[in-house]
């Protein structure tokens, strides 16, 4: 008896090696780690609440770059239909140039072959004419934001398809 209460004094005195806990300094490394992730979580969640009104502003820049670009992207071709949702330019060589809706964009392709975006996250668009030689474009994009403009561009002559 008198050996196991020696045994058990000198393991309460001097108790085995145990690293399955944590230390002092592992614990503060812990806690500074996670103050830190949540300080960061916190920042990025602020920062990104003043981040989305500026991306939706990007919709009025896009479209006015597409103001100003799709007139370069007619020149020289004259319209030969104007849809409710499409446009065709032909060239006097031939050549098709076709603006229509696809997918929430409007896309160009020429001859009908591959596409390039002109405005994208598009609800619906529009076109009308408005005179001789105007254009009228309407667009809803998919944030609510509603555009319109009325642009110049060439129409087929009726008399020089006659001759």
């Amino acid at each position: 008896m008198e050996k196991l209460k020696k045994k058990l004094r000198l393991k309460v005195l001097n108790p085995p090696d145990n690293d399955e806990g944590f230390t002092l300094i592992e614990a503060l490394i812990s806690l500074f780690v996670v103050s830190l992730s949540l300080f960061l979580m916190n920042s990025l969640l602020l920062n990104i609440q003043t981040v989305i009104p500026k991306i939706d502003h990007q919709k009025q820049a896009e479209w006015h770059v597409f103001l100003h670009q799709l007139p370069y992207e007619i020149e020289g071709y004259q319209l030969e239909l104007a849809d409710n949702r499409e446009l065709l330019f032909t060239s006097d060589e031939g050549s098709k140039i076709y603006i229509y809706l696809r997918n929430g964009r409007v896309v160009k392709q020429v001859n009908y072959e591959g596409h390039q975006p002109l405005l994208m996250d598009v609800k619906s668009i529009q076109y009308q004419n408005y005179e001789e030689n105007l254009i009228n474009v309407n667009v809803e994009f998919l944030t609510g934001e509603q555009y319109a403009a009325v642009l110049p561009i060439e129409k087929r002559e009726e008399s020089s398809e006659k001759e």
